[in-house]
């Protein structure tokens, strides 16, 4: 009896994590994003590739013609990204999404490695962008210079309840904080590892929408 209990319970642990597998963004997926927003005369993005620590490390990705900018302040994880965004706009950064459809959740570790706060959120599409599932917040990641200290604030973002059998996007959004700005933000933790130590800095459980 107490073998059967035992399997049971075994069994009912291995349904539950496959019913609720986090797919948590990585550096090689992380490496092709890009600006999936509306083109703009000033809104820009480049990509700032694994090297994390270092400063000028700018890699030229998907702004044909334009100069990238310094990156300026060390990056604190993995893959960078550096863009010019003017104030109350939104910036889509993220990929299409056709890998493992064993997951039914979304979740990204992101890091404001710039002097300036700024607002992201995750999101995702099942249906080529045409609607978005986002968190009903943006997360303010407060600037790395903050004046009585506190260093960069960091952040383990989630969403929840997706279905990955049709997802075909996925990132993360910034929006813009002053009136033309620019702003430094890495994603996945160095090594890898270290996301198990930044879940308790999670806002893990925000409510999610859907909206056109």
């Amino acid at each position: 009896m107490k073998r059967v209990l035992i399997f049971c319970v075994v069994v009912g642990l291995l349904a539950g994590q496959a019913s609720a597998d986090m797919y948590i963004l990585d550096a090689p997926l992380a490496r092709q994003f890009t600006r999936l927003s509306a083109e703009s005369a000033i809104n820009k993005l480049w990509l700032v590739i694994d090297n994390p620590g270092t400063p000028g490390s700018t890699a030229y990705v998907n702004e044909t013609g334009v100069t990238p900018p310094d990156y300026g302040d060390p990056m604190h994880y993995a893959v960078g990204f550096v863009g010019i965004l003017a104030q109350s706009d939104t910036m889509m950064i993220g990929t299409t999404y056709s890998g493992d459809i064993g997951y039914d959740s979304f979740g990204a570790a992101l890091a404001n490695d710039n002097d300036d706060p700024w607002k992201v959120r995750l999101f995702v599409s099942n249906d080529d962008l045409q609607t978005t599932t986002t968190s009903d917040d943006w997360v303010t990641l407060s600037g790395a210079y903050i004046p009585g200290g506190g260093g960069v604030q960091k952040a383990f973002l989630t969403l929840e309840g997706i279905d990955f059998n049709t997802l075909t996007h996925l990132g993360f959004e910034v929006e813009g904080q002053r009136s033309v700005d620019i702003f430094h933000v890495s994603v996945v933790p160095v090594p890898a590892a270290v996301i198990l130590g930044i879940l308790g800095l999670s806002v893990a459980g925000l409510k999610l929408r859907k909206y056109a």
